[in-house]
């Protein structure tokens, strides 16, 4: 468990707030569109266990890296579905990328 300077659980701060913050900053652009689109990739790594709401950031469990992992995919949904209800555009979060 390695943390930033501002004290957030690196993998945190950097997949799930990273991304939230991303596409919260971008709505001013997408309101300006025709058609605007976010798309977020998740991966069927989030369903190798629940998300822990009480513990995002790995603070009372003992870290692991795959199950950090999953944790992040699961914001991922989690954050989509609630940012979909105010973005200005259609949303798609398909829950396994697949190879790119």
């Amino acid at each position: 468990r390695e943390l930033t300077e501002d004290g957030l659980e690196k993998n945190f701060a950097a997949n799930t707030l990273g991304v939230y913050i991303l596409t919260t900053g971008l709505i001013p652009v997408l309101e300006k569109e025709h058609d605007p689109r976010v798309i977020t990739v998740s991966s069927g790594g989030m369903l190798v266990q629940k998300l822990n709401t009480n513990d995002l950031q790995s603070e009372r469990t003992p870290f692991d890296g795959t199950m950090v992992y999953a944790q992040n995919k699961g914001a991922h949904i989690v954050c989509k579905a609630a940012s979909t209800l105010r973005l200005p555009c259609r949303c798609c979060v398909p829950s396994e990328g697949g190879p790119v």
